[in-house]
C-alpha cells in the first residue's frame, strides 16, 4: 500500500536543519513561492534543483527525498 505523508512529516525540522540552509521544509520552499502540492507541482524542475543543489548536502532532488524516506523509516522504528 501506500501513504501520502505530510511534508513535515517526511521533512522534520531537525532533517532540515541538519541537511540544508533552512530551519524548516516551508522556509525552505518559501522563495520557491510553494505553499501547496498545486504550486509544488507547477515548479520547473530545473528550479528545484537548482536549490536542492545550492542549499542542501543532496545532488537532487530524489536524493534528498530518498534520505528524508530513510530516516522517517528509522524513526517510525524507534532507532533514530
Amino acid at each position: 500500500g501506500t501513504h501520502d505523508y505530510k511534508w513535515s512529516e517526511l521533512f522534520p525540522d531537525s532533517f532540515m536543519k541538519d541537511h540544508t540552509k533552512s530551519a524548516s521544509i516551508d522556509e525552505f520552499f518559501s522563495d520557491l513561492g510553494v505553499t501547496d502540492k498545486k504550486s509544488f507541482d507547477a515548479l520547473p524542475q530545473q528550479k528545484l534543483e537548482k536549490k536542492i543543489q545550492t542549499e542542501t548536502d543532496f545532488k537532487s532532488w530524489r536524493a534528498m527525498n530518498e534520505r528524508a524516506a530513510a530516516e522517517m523509516a528509522l524513526r517510525q522504528s524507534g532507532l533514530l
